[in-house]
Formats: C-alpha cells, sequence, structure tokens
C-alpha cells in the first residue's frame, strides 16, 4: 500500500471519535502484514511510563512528534462526521454504518472500536444487524479493547483528535499524509 492510498483490500480497521465540535468517527486502516510492526512502531511514539497516547492530554511538543512519527507508518484513515445531529447514538450509527460500507466494500478482515461501556450493547446489536445485512467478508470479526491493550487505537485517537481542533493540527495530519478521505454526512 502506498501512503494516501485508498482503504488497503483486507485490511484491519481501528477505530475512535471526537465530539468536540461535531461527531466524527475514524477509521485508522493497516494491511495485514504490517499490523505488528505498526503496533511496535506506535508504541515507540509514547512517553515512557505513559499507559497510552492521548492526544487530549499531550502537550504540544509530542503531538508534534507523534503525528511525525505516525506519518511515516502505511496508515489509511478515513474521517466520517456528521455536523448536526439529535442524539450521539444517531451520529454514531449514521458513521459506523459509513464506516462499515468501507469494510464491505474493502474486504475488511476487522474492526476493533475503543471500547465504551456505555455504547457497547447497543453497538453490538447495531453491528448483528448491520452485518447480517451485508456481504462482509466471511472472516470479518469485530471486537472492543481499551485502548490500553490495543496501541493501533491511538492512530484514530490522534486524528481525529487534531482533525477536530482545526487550523495547524489539521494542517499537520494532512501534511503528513494521515487523512486518506473525509466524508461528510
Amino acid at each position: 500500500m502506498q501512503k494516501g492510498s485508498d482503504w488497503p483490500t483486507g485490511g484491519h480497521a481501528f477505530i475512535d471519535e471526537s465530539k468536540r465540535h461535531s461527531y466524527l468517527l475514524v477509521a485508522s486502516v493497516i494491511v495485514p502484514n504490517d499490523l505488528e510492526t505498526t503496533r511496535r512502531a506506535v508504541r515507540a511514539l509514547k512517553h515512557s511510563g505513559a499507559r497510552r497516547i492521548h492526544m487530549k492530554a499531550e502537550g504540544d511538543s509530542s503531538r508534534k512528534k507523534i503525528i511525525s512519527g505516525l506519518s511515516k507508518l502505511e496508515i489509511s484513515c478515513h474521517i466520517v462526521g456528521i455536523a448536526s445531529y439529535s442524539s450521539e447514538l444517531e451520529a454514531r450509527a449514521a458513521c459506523l454504518k459509513q464506516v462499515l460500507d468501507g469494510c464491505e466494500l474493502h474486504h475488511a478482515a476487522s474492526l476493533t472500536i475503543e471500547r465504551d461501556e456505555s455504547l457497547q450493547r447497543w453497538e453490538r446489536q447495531s453491528l448483528l444487524t448491520q452485518q447480517r445485512d451485508r456481504s462482509l467478508a466471511t472472516e470479518f470479526t469485530y471486537d472492543w479493547k481499551n485502548p490500553t491493550e490495543e496501541p493501533l487505537l491511538w492512530i484514530p485517537d490522534v486524528v481525529a483528535w487534531a482533525y477536530a481542533k482545526g487550523g495547524d493540527w489539521r494542517r499537520r495530519i494532512s501534511d503528513a499524509g494521515l487523512v486518506t478521505s473525509v466524508t461528510s454526512l
């Protein structure tokens, strides 16, 4: 996969959200052969002693270093946003549907969602319904993980935070090739 290419076939998607000004869901997609290499590289970007990368808690110099480090990796990031919605669940459902469209179209192998206990039951039902109505790859799996146990969830956190922050941060992730597509619903 080349930097900035479309969603890689058979990729593994990792999603996180931002609710800063509008609702954003970011799917960071990694090709199967790069999973372990990418995990190691992402872990190397966090402060020693820190449990994870969380852009909200990082200082500006760390944020710049993290974005620069991610720019060297083969990552495809897709942002789905919705500015006007009546509930967070409505926004999440619409954005998640769009991500699943990508999973279906590109025969994704898996989807890993940052665990939010308050949403997990609803998401499980939503995913079961959508999986039944789609022709996802037969081996397609989905799971919820905490960001402390899956470093690849840190990537959509970085992209979602920077995109929602706007201005120079949005420019930085775009210039770094971390934004592959943006879909507004």
